[in-house]
């Protein structure tokens, strides 16, 4: 057995196993746990292991998951970076941070971009929250769509916002600060991977591994041909243009490549904790900010890669997995959302959240009472105008133009509108959702007005290589 393997078990050995509920005693949590959070960006759970994809690319989570706590409906409050990595950080909804102002036609056609909003200094975040109670806070970010640009690492005493940085890097830096560290108060980490983000770049073995095409590119050229990929992809698609299906076909097959280097280069986290000595008294916790599109059935007039343009289930459904000492395996169908993280964290650090959060702490899943928290409504927005809501199996959709209502179990694409079908569901969807965007008005006030910030050079260089400008 390798060390990886090795300590994957030894962490999962750490884990109470046994049923979620109804068996009489709850799993014991242990006090002021250490706390990693993975955030994978762009990360679509159709094409991962555990979400059942049959192409076998990211094994390492799928084990993770496995073995831990996942939440198999767990949606995010928005459909790109920014957005839903402020309501993850903050446990507030788009409209009530502020930070959904997009990348618009304009912004792209001139180069440049108008200035854009910052996370308001007002907004108590979960970093700040853990350090208060006492937590080493500490962050290592690849987006910076997530990153020190708008004010997203408040509350981290040390964070690194690195464009060009790669997961292996961040591991390394991880290992690194755990190697030297002194300090004896509990620590909370962010661990943000843009890895399987635009463009996708995985390294030749992977690429060889997932690659369907009939012909395979020779290493000395891989790089070109990854480019080649992806530029011509996106003039396509900026453009409103078909896309070939070998092109598609080579697009998937780039970002599962991607996926699966991402996946490998994760499974040494358990082995950095390991050798830390620190995996008994720490809790991972891995989910997504968003997840992708890929020439999905359902889009209407959207681009058919990429993300941001639409509030579709395969950008809004992300993993949410919970593992560690005291973590009991199992899999839960309960809808959660994003927003619950924070008030979760933060009872696992021993700590009150403040009041005007507007997520509910998992805790009673975490602990054996699944019975104790159900009915969670999902609502989730865009760009200001562009909402849903999610109860059970059914979504209520709405933009200025339309209202449509999907049953997202059996059409998870969004093909078919039941809103004059099932008019009982859409009526009391519909009410649910007003009910959101009246609790959202009352709480934007609290945070201020909103703040912008002007983008420089070097922002608007970065934001270029990742699309969106």
């Amino acid at each position: 057995m390798n060390r990886q393997a090795g300590a994957t078990i030894a962490l999962a050995a750490a884990v109470l196993g046994g049923c979620i509920s109804g068996c009489g005693t709850r799993a014991r949590l242990p006090e002021r746990a250490n706390l990693v959070l993975v955030v994978l960006c762009s990360f679509r759970l159709d094409h991962s292991t555990m979400g059942g994809y049959e192409r076998p690319t990211t094994p390492f989570l799928a084990e993770l998951a496995a073995s831990g706590l996942s939440f198999e409906n767990a949606v995010s409050a928005s459909s790109w970076t920014k957005p839903a990595t402020a309501s993850l950080l903050s446990g507030l909804t788009p409209n009530v941070h502020n930070l959904w102002d997009e990348y618009s036609i304009a912004d792209v056609l001139k180069e440049g971009a108008t200035p854009k909003r910052v996370l308001s200094g007002s907004v108590v975040t979960l970093p700040e929250a853990l350090r208060e109670a006492g937590y080493a806070t500490l962050a290592w970010i690849n987006n910076v769509n997530a990153g020190e640009f708008f004010h997203l690492t408040q509350g981290f005493e040390e964070a690194v916002t690195r464009h060009r940085m790669r997961a292996p890097e961040m591991l390394d830096e991880l290992a690194a600060w755990l190697g030297h560290r002194e300090d004896e108060r509990p620590f909370f980490c962010l661990l943000f991977f843009r890895d399987a983000h635009t463009p996708y770049t995985p390294d030749y073995g992977s690429y060889l591994r997932f690659n369907r095409s009939g012909d395979t590119v020779p290493e000395a050229d891989f790089a070109a041909y990854l480019e080649r990929v992806s530029r011509e992809a996106g003039r396509l698609a900026w453009a409103g243009e078909e896309i070939p299906p070998e092109l598609r076909r080579r697009w998937i097959d780039n970002y599962d490549a991607a996926l699966a280097r991402l996946d490998r280069d994760l499974a040494r986290l358990p082995v950095i904790l390991d050798d830390a000595g620190v995996t008994a008294e720490t809790l991972i916790v891995v989910t997504a900010d968003h997840g992708e599109h890929f020439f999905d059935p359902g889009l209407r007039g959207e681009r058919p890669i990429g993300h941001g343009q639409s509030l579709g289930e395969v950008l809004l459904h992300v993993p949410l997995i919970f593992h560690g000492p005291g973590i009991p395996a199992g899999r839960l169908p309960q809808v959660v959302r994003s927003i619950d993280l924070y008030p979760t964290v933060a009872e696992l650090a021993g700590t009150a959240p403040p009041a005007w959060l507007q997520g509910r702490s998992l805790m009673p899943l975490l602990v054996g009472g699944a019975e104790e928290l159900s009915g969670l409504e999902a609502f989730a927005s865009r760009a200001g105008v562009h909402h849903v809501l999610r109860q059970g199996r059914y979504k209520i959709e709405r933009t200025p133009e339309r209202r449509m209502l999907y049953d997202v179990v059996a059409d998870p694409h969004g093909t078919r509108d039941l809103w004059h079908e099932n008019g009982e569901v859409a009526r009391r969807l519909d009410r649910a959702l007003d009910r959101w965007l009246a609790q959202e008005k009352k709480l934007r006030p609290i945070f201020g007005r909103k703040k912008n910030r002007k983008l420089n050079r070097k922002m608007i260089e970065q934001l270029r290589s990742l699309g969106y400008l």
